[in-house]
């Protein structure tokens, strides 16, 4: 198969037979017409206006004609024919990867005559289904885009909002994106980063096809077509600043509530371009000795500079009063104590036991001087914000550097030695280098963490026009991005882990990747009669290498629990006695300031398949892939009112490979069947590529990706009748619709790679320096470096072997994992996920405006995605019965004891009492070794919780489920088999009005009314979306994250009608100075809020670990439940639900607790501690409680995603004022107002009815901020 593809491409290279339309050229197709009829022969000239180049060709036997691969921008084209006057179209603008219709009749009369007519953009689509929008260079340049970047423009489109990265229904990573031809996105994780990051100038304009693109274009539903300027037959150029700063912003919304100064800003965007004809010397004999008006170039350079801060309030630091050990509690009766957990001092050591006990804890302990060098020294003295403890720990809420350069640099040329032969080349490159505030970097307030990300762009295009109805281009490319993670001042010897507190020391360590792309296509035209066929190909080549030096510097770790070196000060020691937190506090104190080491981890990596774990080598990924495709596809002119296009487009994606073979796959015997393989208990690894019979392929190749395209554009002749009446003119009305089946890279490195990273043997291992077999176990992190009496040193860190191949799956469900391993395996016949699309709609042209209201639907039921086939079994063993009979066996124990409490909350003992009324044997628990201690203290609260399969978890992970066939495989915990299971379904109303420009305005406003319904719910990178239950994989059908019910997206230019040329003051110079070249713009985005479900996460149904978006339960059915949500503004702060059904305590330093109203002020020196939606599990509900907790063996009863969260408004404006020097010159004075409503749109994601911060809002978007800018251009 792989041959005849090729065979198919070296066809389209070189002899060229067919007709194709690339995806940054445009097309001119028409009708010419008579009185009479059409009209063949008739001479058609387009003049590109840019370079005064042109075209010539003759009408066909039925008048239709087609100009082909033309070039973004605007043309003048010339109709004539003998015996009728000469047509003249003037600024015909052809857009990327769109299709000019121009029908035309001509008026009887002499040929010297001219009738000439401004032609302008396409107002409505009359020659394809596909829905598309072309954002023109002037809406790139005169909008107030945010960042200017102009994808964000993409905001703007039906069926896209601005809140999250779905186009029509469908996951991030279906965009494909391309500048010039070739793909621009980042094809590791693709879920929507454009490594290309385009600017305004280098933007010429854009084309995005959002549904039934066609036969052309692959790799994506959506297609994303960017387009670099080019030069002309003028010279151009354009000197540009931009600058927003903290001055004229807003601070954050949350920032004003807490006080909080509003972060430093300041950013500036400059630069310019250049563009006009180029001289090249003239080869050959005669004539001049240079070429001019044959060759032009476009360049560009941007800069950007910002200098902000950003708000960092997640840092903790120990206070001075308890740096020598002082610790502050408050004792069982009330009374406030201070002891000092070094020395001893103030504990209770008046008897010989309780001298015992201290000194069996490590007895008295100096600072350790390494933890005095590198965590007191370096901590703040000083915190401002939340005490947690008396004189122990504060928050630090600070500002930190969070600066920001990039250089983006453009440049293309354009060569044209004749009408037929043309040749244009870009280069684009692109670096940056941006502060990570959100990786760990300690209490500095500078920068510690970069990314960078150079990116390189080559791209290489030869077309040639040998006929007037044939064309041929050739291009190719290559990019080359390389996206790293650098941080400075990492200790180099080794990291120290603490508790309480944040760390002072940078931690993170160098990752990142290096992707090269490479590109070779060919696409030709060619038309006959009143059909226009297209054939093509192309080849794409992928390259990956991920590099991650994460845990290559050893980690030492302070305990933060009990430590077998130093044992917990027992309670006994502490005057008064001391509650459970503050003795925990007490300890973690003591192990940190005497450096307590619990723990020492190291990376290792392999290199090779025979190389062994080689210490501080980094972890390497070499991931390959390519894409081999071909296509063909007829336009056909059925009449000049009716155009039906046929397409047919074949994609083969070569598996993905690491040429080492360094991961591990389970091995497959059972190609029929590989789930059996899965969960085969005696199942072995191998070395990738022995499933696909591929050394290193991931599975074996799709072949069979056949996508077929339809569509239809029919423009109704209404006549004088009645419906006529209505929608008179004709040619104004257009029906269309289409039919596309896509083959989308959804994820195709990232999901495979992550699937198979899950099998530990061969790529990474973590190595511990904790070995319990030695008495005492740990040293102190002194005793690592140097002796100290009473420690011994750590053990050193011991590399293990790679274990000999074929690997046992057991191998890797071993103690270190807890005897709950994962064995992965991605489905041998893995295919390329494939979607259907579909609508059908009407459009409306009334003057320079149109209207559109359509039907939008797409669907697919093969999404990748990961099934855990090992689910914990809880019914068919019996298990579920036994353990509600164990659950009511410990109510009625707990009924016997003494308290207030519920039985079951008072409950120590679930085993049959046959002295207890009502209490039953339990014949399965009788199976497990124990009969499954159900007087445990650690089981015993999995029971009176209702967590069966958790309860089964604590089973396994102890090596005591023995007796009961909980797992499918008994050797591993997971099983996860990635495939093509996923569902999704898209239905949408869009309805859209816009206008081209004329008279100073144009705007564009759409409205989408949508539902979207799948079983794979978020758009995480590794597409794994476990089912919470096999047997009912329904529950998780549900509307995704990325699903808003309704939108509205408009923007519009307008020139004020003031000054010279205008209806208002043009005659007046003083007037038009002032008045005159003013601009008015703007952009507004509503959304629905993002899909909210109300969760209890708990193991109920299936272990806590597959059960994250599993639903509570609730008397109140949706509707009652939605009146319940909105915005709440409280003394306490900003709800997402009425607090009128939450219920929250308070407490003050003296530890009192009360229970308080949220919508009330505070007593004194109280703060909210816990904010709730139900009563603790076993207790009385509390009044107007509405949520409760899901049962045992089952999910709950409530819906999932079914409420929409806060609405998203924003609003952004601009205002521009062009003064002109002369015809060709002009200096523009810019102001952008971004978020002009400083609207606080509050962000919210589910809510999990065990938070104790539930329903509160703690984030939101960006202030108000205000930009100013000057362009000169020339």
């Amino acid at each position: 198969m792989k041959r005849f593809v090729f065979t198919l491409l070296t066809l389209c290279l070189f002899t060229a037979v067919a007709f194709a339309q690339t995806s940054n050229t445009g097309s001119i197709v028409g009708t010419i017409s008579g009185p009479d009829g059409v009209i063949p022969g008739a001479t058609i000239t387009v003049t590109d206006n840019l370079t005064k180049s042109e075209r010539t060709i003759v009408s066909s036997g039925d008048g239709a004609f087609t100009v082909s691969q033309l070039q973004v921008g605007l043309y003048t084209v010339k109709i004539s024919a003998q015996g009728f006057k000469t047509h003249t179209a003037t600024e015909l603008k052809v857009d990327a990867g769109g299709e000019f219709a121009l029908n035309v009749t001509l008026e009887v009369g002499n040929i010297s005559e001219n009738v000439t007519v401004v032609a302008g953009a396409d107002v409505v689509n009359s020659t394809t289904g596909e829905l598309s929008t072309t954002i023109s260079p002037r809406e790139v340049k005169d909008l107030p885009i945010n960042g200017r970047n102009p994808l964000n423009l993409l905001n703007l489109l039906p069926g896209v909002n601005a809140t999250s990265n779905s186009i029509n229904g469908q996951r991030s990573s279906s965009v494909n994106y391309t500048r010039d031809g070739l793909n621009v996105q980042d094809n590791f994780i693709r879920n929507g980063f454009v490594q290309d990051q385009p600017t305004v100038d280098d933007t010429g304009e854009f084309t995005v096809v959002t549904q039934n693109a066609g036969p052309e274009s692959g790799s994506g539903s959506t297609q994303v077509q960017l387009v670099t300027p080019r030069g002309g037959a003028d010279f151009h150029g354009a000197l540009f600043e931009f600058n927003r700063n903290s001055y004229f912003g807003a601070n954050r919304f949350f920032n004003n509530l807490t006080n909080v100064a509003r972060p430093f800003l300041n950013r500036n965007q400059f630069g310019g371009t250049l563009s006009g004809p180029a001289v090249l010397p003239n080869f050959g004999e005669g004539g001049p000795s240079l070429a001019r008006g044959k060759a032009f170039f476009f360049m560009s350079y941007e800069g950007f500079r910002l200098a902000q801060q950003a708000s960092i309030s997640t840092l903790t630091t120990l206070l001075p009063a308890a740096r020598n050990g002082t610790f502050t509690y408050i004792d069982t009766g009330g009374v406030q104590r201070t002891v000092n957990v070094l020395t001893g001092a103030g504990l209770n050591l008046s008897t010989p036991a309780n001298v015992t006990a201290f000194n069996s804890s490590g007895g008295v302990l100096p600072v350790d001087p390494i933890i005095q060098a590198r965590v007191l020294n370096n901590l703040p003295t000083a915190g401002n914000g939340t005490l947690t403890g008396i004189n122990l720990l504060q928050q630090v809420q600070l500002n930190r550097s969070d600066p920001e350069t990039r250089n983006a640099v453009a440049g293309r040329f354009d060569f044209q030695p004749s009408d037929k032969h043309t040749f244009n080349f870009v280069y684009k490159k692109g670096d940056i280098s941006d502060a990570r505030t959100d990786l760990a970097a300690g209490f500095s307030t500078g920068v510690l963490v970069t990314q960078g990300g150079p990116t390189k762009l080559y791209v290489g295009a030869y077309q040639m026009a040998p006929t007037p109805s044939f064309t041929n281009e050739v291009r190719g490319g290559y990019q080359r991005s390389e996206p790293f993670f650098f941080e400075s001042g990492v200790p180099t010897n080794y990291l120290i882990g603490i508790p309480l507190v944040t760390t002072p020391e940078g931690s993170f360590r160098d990752q990142g990747r290096n992707t090269d792309y490479y590109n070779l296509q060919d696409n030709a035209s060619y038309s006959r009669g009143n059909h226009s066929i297209r054939f093509g190909g192309m080849y794409q080549a992928y390259r990956i290498e991920a590099v991650n030096f994460a845990g290559t510097t050893p980690t030492f770790t302070i305990s933060g629990t009990a430590n077998p070196n130093a044992p917990r000060l027992a309670t006994a020691l502490f005057p008064g006695g001391i509650n459970a937190t503050d003795r925990t506090r007490a300890d973690q104190l003591r192990y940190l300031l005497a450096g307590i080491v619990g723990s020492g981890s190291l990376t290792a990596n392999v290199q090779s398949q025979t190389s062994g774990f080689v210490p501080g080598s980094p972890a390497v990924r070499l991931l390959n892939f390519e894409n081999y495709s071909a296509y063909v596809g007829d336009q056909w002119r059925v009449r000049p009112n009716l155009t039906v296009n046929l397409g047919l487009r074949y994609e083969l994606y070569t598996p993905l490979k690491d040429p080492r073979g360094l991961y591990l796959e389970p091995k497959v015997t059972n190609f029929a069947d590989p789930v059996q393989d899965l969960l085969n208990p005696n199942g072995v690894y191998q070395f990738v590529g022995g499933n696909a019979g591929d050394p290193g392929a991931f599975f074996k190749a799709d072949k069979n990706n056949f996508g077929p395209s339809v569509s239809f554009a029919w423009t109704p002749e209404f006549g004088d009748g009645f419906i006529g009446g209505l929608a008179p003119g004709g040619g104004k009305t257009v029906i269309r619709g289409g039919y596309r089946m896509n083959y989308v890279n959804d994820e195709y490195v990232r999901s495979p790679d992550n699937a198979l990273l899950n099998n530990t043997g061969l790529g990474s291992v973590a190595i511990t320096a904790l070995n319990t077999s030695v008495t005492p176990a740990t040293g102190n992190l002194r005793s690592q470096f140097t002796p100290t009496p009473g420690f011994n040193p750590l053990p050193g860190f011991t590399i293990p072997a790679v274990a000999s191949f074929p690997r046992a799956y057991a191998l890797n469900n071993g103690a270190n994992v807890f005897f709950f391993g994962t064995v992965s395996l991605i489905d041998p016949n893995l295919q390329v996920q494939k979607t259907h699309e579909y609508n059908i709609g009407i459009q409306r042209e009334f003057g320079q405006n149109a209207f559109e209201i359509r039907y939008v639907g797409g669907r697919s039921n093969e999404l990748t995605r990961s099934i855990d086939y090992n689910q914990i079994e809880i019914r068919k063993n019996g298990f579920l019965t036994d353990f509600l009979k164990a659950q009511n066996n410990c109510r009625l124990q707990g009924a016997t004891l003494p308290g207030a409490a519920a039985p079951l909350a008072k409950c120590t003992d679930a085993r049959f009492n046959a002295a207890i009324p009502g209490s039953v044997p339990l014949p399965v628990f009788a199976l497990l070794p124990g009969a499954g201690f159900l007087n445990d203290p650690a089981v015993v609260p999995l029971i009176q919780q209702g967590l069966p399969p958790d309860l089964v978890l604590l089973y396994i992970q102890n090596g005591i489920a023995a007796g009961v066939p909980f797992l499918a495989n008994p050797n591993t915990g997971v099983a996860n088999y990635t495939t093509n299971g996923g569902e999704y379904n898209y239905n949408a109303l869009q309805a859209e009005l816009r206008r081209r420009f004329s008279k100073g305005l144009s705007f564009a406003v759409n409205y989408t009314f949508q539902k979207i319904l799948a079983d794979v719910v978020d758009d995480g990178q590794t597409r794994v979306n476990p089912f919470l239950d096999n047997e009912n994989k329904k529950l998780d059908y549900a509307r995704p994250d990325y699903d808003r019910t309704h939108t509205i997206n408009a923007n519009m230019i307008y020139e004020l009608p003031f000054g010279r040329g205008k209806r208002w003051l043009s005659d007046s110079g003083a007037a038009d100075r002032v008045f005159g070249g003013l601009q008015f713009s703007s952009i507004v985005n509503f959304s629905s809020g993002v899909p909210i479900g109300i969760l209890d996460p708990r193991g109920t149904l299936n272990r806590t670990g597959r059960s994250g978006r599993q639903s509570a339960n609730s008397h109140l059915n949706s509707n009652e439940i939605k009146k319940l949500f909105g915005v709440f503004r409280t003394p306490n702060g900003i709800f997402v639900i009425n607090p009128s059904v939450l219920t929250a305590t308070a407490s003050n330093a003296a530890g009192t607790q009360l229970t308080v109203d949220l919508t009330q002020p505070l007593p004194t020196g109280f703060t909210i501690n816990s904010i709730r939606a139900v009563a603790p599990i076993n207790s009385t509900p509390f009044a107007n409680q509405v949520f409760s907790y899901a049962l045992a063996g089952t999910a709950g009863n409530l819906p999932r995603n079914f409420i929409n969260g806060p609405i998203y408004l924003n609003w952004d404006a601009g205002l521009a004022k062009r003064i002109k020097f002369t015809e060709t010159t002009s200096l523009q004075l810019r102001m952008e107002v971004f978020n002009v409503l400083n609207r606080a749109n509050f962000s919210v994601g589910d809510q999990n009815i065990n938070s104790t911060s539930f329903g509160r809002i703690t984030a939101t978007n960006a202030p108000r901020v205000m930009q100013f800018g000057a362009r000169f251009e020339f």
